[in-house]
């Protein structure tokens, strides 16, 4: 599934993945391939998915690719 993940500067990650999951505000929760979109407020925490998504430039330093878990922008 397509996951992109946008601040209101830019659009940071974008690609392919095989799942999500996101700290929402009332817990976390997961997305997996043909799950509906969907826009939702997230909490504190992290995302983690698996796959290879582009990280744009200027925020490589936001993420560790080589990890499955990225902090959540502030």
């Amino acid at each position: 599934m397509y996951l992109e993940i946008v601040t209101p500067e830019a659009s940071i990650v974008s690609g392919e993945v095989e799942s999500v999951t996101v700290p929402g505000v009332e817990g976390p929760f997961q997305m997996l391939n043909n799950h509906a979109a969907i826009v939702s407020l997230l909490g504190p925490g992290s995302v983690k998915f698996r796959g290879n998504p582009t990280i744009a430039e200027g925020f490589e330093k936001k993420f560790v690719k080589d990890a499955i878990l990225l902090p959540i922008l502030r």
